[in-house]
């Protein structure tokens, strides 16, 4: 990116902020009205809309109030929590209504906020955890909070070095502040997307232990998430705070990558949710794609991250040859897989580059 793309990044991304937040002055506090926006939501949506809506999402079978269970015998706890998720139906449909409606609009940070009352609703139910719809939606509207923010931390930083050159030392104050600002966004809205995949993550653990069930693909997706999110936060640590972020990002990935890299029991596990076979090649690829970019440019591992992409590459491929893929799952796998081998050909050539100079010094 050029400097003068940088100065347009940083002016458009405070110009939104400002406008959203009814700020004039660069020194003023940055808080978001999330309240107003959120009543000024409601106050534009009737009743017709909303019930049209949850009629919708019943007909398309996008709610399920044992979707956090399976149904093969009910005893009375397990009737108290489908009384319970019933009782929520009507405003766990009215959040989901929101949360996609802020995404049309792409106002991130609302939707973020639609997110925590879903979680909060989750947390206060024993053994109710998203469903895949759900912790699609959740995943998106943290993801798009965070890149936002992400974005505008990289064009600051070459704004940065301009002014360095320049010597502004006043400028650099100002680039500094605003710097720090949205970093402190980035951290909180990293923390708080783990905090709610541990919360989900508890949730399928206790269902496991007590009920004798395991939603594989919800365990994979929310452990894939935490790694991601402390790699996101990971970015704007200081070295002091990185090490441990990192541990913890590693820990994270690992439980995922354990499974995934274990192709008959991932296969195994999804046959008995009673799911598409083809969605184990969609999770491999996504987990194995994050794992193998987290250990390059987190941990400077590039072997590693070699054989991971490698691995995850070789057994996509495999299961191609083997399986009548489904359009969907294949159009899932499409992006993926053509990031990861190209992430493939740049390491193996990072390798190759690091092997012969080992052979020159050795020949020295």
């Amino acid at each position: 990116m050029q400097p003068e793309q940088s100065q347009d990044s940083i002016r458009a991304f405070f110009k939104q902020r400002n406008q959203n937040n009814n700020i004039s002055q660069p020194n003023q506090a940055v808080s978001i009205n999330i309240e107003n926006r959120r009543n000024g939501m409601k106050s534009n949506l009737n009743n017709f809309e909303i019930n049209q809506y949850i009629q919708q999402s019943e007909e398309s079978d996008q709610y399920t109030s044992s979707s956090s269970m399976s149904s093969k015998s009910i005893d009375s706890e397990d009737q108290q929590y489908l009384e319970e998720v019933d009782e929520k139906k009507e405003e766990i449909n009215k959040l989901m209504l929101y949360i996609k409606i802020s995404e049309q609009i792409e106002d991130y940070d609302i939707m973020c906020e639609y997110v925590r009352s879903l979680v909060n609703i989750s947390e206060r139910i024993k053994y109710y955890y998203f469903d895949q719809n759900q912790r699609n939606w959740a995943q998106s509207a943290f993801h798009m909070a965070a890149n936002k923010r992400r974005v505008a931390i990289r064009a600051i930083h070459q704004y940065e070095h301009m002014q360095e050159r320049q010597k502004d030392i006043k400028a650099q104050k100002t680039i500094q502040w605003y710097r720090e600002q949205i970093e402190n966004e980035l951290k909180e809205i990293c923390l708080e997307a783990i905090q709610m995949t541990d919360s989900q993550l508890k949730t399928i653990n206790l269902i496991k232990m007590n009920k004798d069930q395991f939603d594989v693909e919800a365990y994979l997706f929310f452990n894939k998430m935490k790694g991601d999110f402390y790699r996101y936060y990971g970015e704007v640590l200081e070295d002091i705070d990185l090490k441990e972020n990192t541990y913890k990002a590693e820990q994270a990935y690992q439980e995922a990558w354990k499974f995934v890299s274990d192709k008959n029991n991932l296969n195994d596990q999804i046959k008995q949710m009673g799911q598409n076979i083809n969605k184990s090649d969609v999770i491999r690829i996504s987990i194995g794609l994050n794992y193998s970019v987290f250990l390059y440019e987190m941990q400077n591992n590039l072997q590693k991250a070699y054989d991971i992409a490698s691995k995850t590459f070789e057994m996509t491929v495999q299961d191609r040859e083997i399986l009548d893929f489904e359009e969907e799952y294949y159009k899932d796998c499409i992006a993926p897989i053509q990031i990861l081998r190209e992430n493939i050909q740049m390491w193996e050539a990072q390798l190759e580059i690091i092997n012969q100079e080992k052979q020159n010094n050795e020949i020295q």
